[in-house]
């Protein structure tokens, strides 16, 4: 099964390649280009509806992905942090209501509440499994609302906080992430709802930057969480630890002045702890270095755009 991360990185740069396009591109006012430009703009609408679903996908799979895991790190249940034994039980009955009403065939139906409804049951033995359905299917859309409870239940302080100064120290997002993921969801609705919804090249441009940002802190935050689970952190389970973006270090591959460097700080700045003219010699050593620490690795292109990201 194709992994959260590997499918969105093939969506999002086929969004970023779709934008090269010269049938996306808005030509001069005149009659001539009038029927190109009414094209260009329902092209660019529809695929500001995909990039934001690109971003909720990621979100909703990569979150069943941890859900998923819990259940195998010898944790019981009864000792998960309170909120995500609420959320994954009664909570999770909310999103099964929700998927019923939206699945047609019948036999589907049946087998798709025996599955979960025997996940949801197990969480009573010592061999439980979480329903991959606990957040982020309950509705139509995944809000910042939506991130910020999934976050909270695995024991996140301030979520969108979080996932604000990680983006920053990333340097790749300038403003607040709530608000950002906000405006793209504003973006989202207008071009699908909205006739005469124009959406600017720009505006797509700028949220592959947005959303990598987003999924990639989201994304060790989560992690994160699992990783206290599956070492049995007694404080963080009883919620007397939280999860800050401090706490999360981080290696980056990038290029500088025509060399790349792996760095191991965090802020991606001072003294490299690598340096290496051949590419793929330091990313294959720095993916192991990251395996050996249980660091995440963040490799950037030539450009300082993401390539991709790795989490052990």
């Amino acid at each position: 099964m194709v992994s959260a991360r590997s499918s969105f990185l093939e969506r999002i740069n086929s969004l970023k390649s779709s934008l090269e396009s010269e049938s996306v591109q808005t030509k001069a006012a005149t009659d001539t280009n009038r029927e190109h430009n009414s094209v260009a703009r329902i092209l660019r609408n529809g695929l500001t509806v995909v990039g934001f679903v690109t971003l909720e996908d990621f979100i909703k799979q990569r979150t069943s992905e941890v859900l998923s895991e819990v259940g195998t790190k010898g944790i019981p249940f009864t000792q998960l942090p309170e909120k995500l034994q609420s959320a994954s039980t009664h909570g999770a009955l909310k999103a099964l209501s929700f998927q019923l009403k939206i699945r047609s065939d019948q036999q589907e139906k049946l087998s798709y509440i025996q599955d979960h409804a025997s996940k949801i049951a197990s969480t009573t033995s010592s061999a439980y499994e979480l329903s991959e359905h606990t957040f982020g299917y309950d509705q139509s859309n995944v809000t910042h609302e939506t991130i910020l409870q999934t976050l909270l239940a695995f024991n996140v302080d301030k979520p969108w906080d979080q996932i604000t100064s990680i983006s920053s120290r990333l340097g790749l997002l300038g403003l607040p992430a709530k608000s950002t993921y906000i405006g793209a969801a504003s973006r989202r609705h207008e071009a699908a709802h909205v006739a005469s919804a124009d959406i600017p090249k720009a505006d797509l441009e700028q949220f592959i930057k947005e959303a990598f940002a987003i999924a990639i802190a989201y994304d060790l935050l989560i992690s994160k969480a699992l990783c206290n689970i599956a070492a049995f952190d007694t404080d963080y389970l009883r919620g007397n630890s939280k999860i800050f973006s401090a706490g999360i270090d981080w290696r980056v591959i990038k290029n500088v002045n025509n060399n790349w460097k792996e760095y191991r700080t965090s802020s991606m700045e001072g003294r490299a702890f690598r340096s290496n003219r051949d590419r793929e010699s330091l990313v294959q050593d720095a993916k192991q270095r990251a395996i050996r620490e249980s660091h995440p690795i963040i490799i950037l292109n030539e450009d300082n755009t993401i390539q991709e990201w790795c989490v052990n």
